[in-house]
């Protein structure tokens, strides 16, 4: 994105789908386990830096909070009856500590709630000035705003953008197979589905508003 400062990058994990592959290209990086993310981990031999949730999700994997090693990584309880998922927790206690990137695993899966809440939580972050993608196993979304986002030549598959919010102005698509050259979309037109990426540098800009984006990393129409 345009005009950010230098990023501090963080992953949080959550209890969801993992694209392990993905995640296996951070290395040395800040992990923070989201609750049942911590489950996740332990699959993939790799210990968080910071567990934080209610733990209902790691008791119905039989792991109490007594089996947790206190003193390989900070570990923080939040009451069962709460405000926040755990992934927004994870992500503020992320903010707390500086961090102003934000690479999310396990937020997706067969629960279309529990994706749409991740979704609020990339506006979240995007509405507090900081980036953020959301993995699945075959895609990745963000939510842009007021800025823009490039592509390399090399990038390949489809993206697909949707108004957040009543309407987004100014939108700009280049380089891509459908361009739009500054327009207004809204929330209830759904135009933006299914572009493609066609080996020309390309972008993505929204003057004002918000734009989820979701690009698959394979043709997907």
């Amino acid at each position: 994105m345009e005009g950010n400062e230098e990023m501090k990058e963080c992953v949080i994990i959550g209890a969801g789908d993992v694209n392990a592959e993905k995640l296996s290209e951070f290395k040395k990086i800040f992990i923070i386990a989201a609750d049942g993310g911590y489950v996740n981990l332990i699959r993939m031999h790799k210990t968080p830096d910071v567990l934080i949730g209610d733990f209902d999700s790691l008791l119905e994997a039989g792991i109490s909070e007594e089996m947790l090693p206190m003193n390989q990584f900070e570990i923080c309880r939040l009451p069962c009856e709460k405000d926040e998922t755990d992934i927004l927790a994870a992500i503020k206690h992320g903010m707390k500590l500086g961090y102003n990137k934000f690479h999310i695993f396990g937020g997706t899966g067969d629960r279309i709630d529990h994706i749409f809440a991740n979704i609020q939580c990339l506006t979240f972050l995007a509405n507090h000035g900081c980036e953020a993608l959301l993995y699945g196993m075959d895609f990745e979304a963000c939510v842009l705003k007021d800025s823009v986002m490039k592509f390399k030549e090399e990038t390949q598959g489809t993206v697909s953008i949707f108004c957040l919010g009543e309407t987004a102005q100014g939108v700009t698509l280049e380089g891509l197979k459908y361009p739009l050259n500054d327009v207004v979309l809204n929330y209830d037109d759904p135009i933006g589905v299914s572009n493609e990426f066609i080996g020309k540098k390309s972008s993505i800009r929204v003057k004002k508003g918000l734009l989820l984006i979701i690009r698959y990393y394979s043709k997907k129409m």
